[in-house]
């Protein structure tokens, strides 16, 4: 994801975007082995709405024309993401040669539509749903924000901002009350996404300059939030935003309750940007989160295959269950350490895309050369 305002990185959002990669990759390894204030704000109440927060304050597109705007989120989004989804459409056909049932059938159903109801057609790459989430986000963002500019050339933000989270509170409404499934899935989460962007636009445009709370104050007053929240509900909602099926709180509390989150880790990474901001490590989770969206599972799939050459070699890792490997992508062996061993499952299911993304570019560099 880029970080680049006017040519300026702003290395709070590359903290961002790296703790919202760890979160995402995390959470699908029952959490990796770690916790990062998850008791305070478990990653399903704001993490994808984090990484949407981060995606509108960077959008900076206003004065670009719709068509090229589109075309070149098509080229940075669109087309990645069916690449990937192409390869993956081969290694479930591959593997399923093998004894493999992970995934669907590769057909032009499960590779064209399907991507853009669930996004979960061939499992290895289900991450990748939020890409194209996020296409139709920015599609839309641009497209309202012409209309808005014909009506007034200068954009009220706060209007813009509580017309985009009318459309999130309409579209969760309902989503509870059963609009989620098929094509309406489709809408459903970007309903719930979409009232993120517009916050991050509103937060950079208006809400940023009056953001000078001193840290113990704005600290205490997250947590107090969230304790309020607890003691109204006896726990802390959470949402999953990939299908939309668990709004059952009120259309407004899958808004209210992802502000902690967003806010808190905002402040934060405002705070250790001197510290980090500039960490290759940080930097490179940041720039290369399309990659790690589209293929942590890959990652993962990598500890559990070596997990099964133990095995095989040695007997070691006799409890591991081939079955499960080959029917269930969220099976993950841990030996009897139960949830520490989880940690190589997460730093895998990072630094695996991450070699890859690096690898790939390498290879468009070297093909560059090749042809000049």
């Amino acid at each position: 994801m880029n970080s680049n305002i006017n040519g300026y990185i702003d290395y709070r959002f590359k903290i961002l975007y790296a703790v919202g990669m760890i979160f995402i990759v995390s959470g699908h390894c029952h959490n990796g082995g770690i916790s990062l204030f998850y008791d305070w704000f478990p990653p399903y109440t704001f993490h994808l709405a984090l990484f949407t927060f981060c995606s509108g304050y960077l959008y900076k597109s206003d004065d670009k024309k719709i068509k090229d705007y589109i075309f070149g989120k098509v080229k940075r989004l669109l087309i990645p993401y069916y690449l990937w989804n192409l390869f993956y459409a081969a290694v479930v056909l591959v593997l399923s040669f093998a004894g493999f049932t992970i995934g669907n059938k590769p057909d032009l159903y499960n590779f064209f539509i399907e991507p853009f109801i669930s996004g979960h057609q061939y499992g290895y790459n289900l991450g990748g749903w939020y890409a194209l989430s996020l296409f139709i986000i920015l599609c839309v963002n641009i497209c309202l924000r012409k209309l808005f500019k014909r009506i007034n050339s200068e954009i009220n933000e706060s209007v813009y901002f509580l017309f985009c989270l009318s459309i999130g509170i309409v579209g969760t409404y309902f989503a509870s009350e059963g609009y989620n499934t098929g094509v309406f899935l489709i809408t459903a989460k970007f309903s719930y996404l979409f009232p993120f962007f517009a916050l991050g636009i509103f937060y950079r445009k208006v809400l940023e300059k009056h953001d000078k709370l001193s840290n113990w104050l704005y600290y205490t007053l997250i947590f107090s939030f969230v304790l309020f929240i607890i003691l109204v509900f006896k726990r802390i909602p959470s949402y999953t935003p990939s299908f939309c099926n668990d709004f059952n709180d009120g259309p407004f509390m899958p808004f209210i309750i992802a502000l902690p989150g967003i806010f808190f880790w905002l402040r934060t990474a405002k705070i250790v940007e001197p510290l980090i901001g500039r960490n290759k490590i940080v930097n490179l989770i940041a720039d290369n989160s399309f990659c790690i969206m589209i293929n942590h599972f890959a990652g993962f799939m990598l500890v559990k295959a070596l997990m099964l050459g133990i095995r095989a070699l040695s007997g070691m890792t006799k409890q591991f269950e081939i079955a499960f490997f080959k029917s269930d992508i969220y099976y993950f062996f841990t030996f009897e350490y139960g949830n520490n061993f989880l940690l190589v499952y997460l730093v895998a299911g990072i630094f695996v895309p991450i070699l890859i993304s690096l690898g790939i570019k390498k290879l468009s560099r070297l093909v560059s050369k090749t042809k000049k």
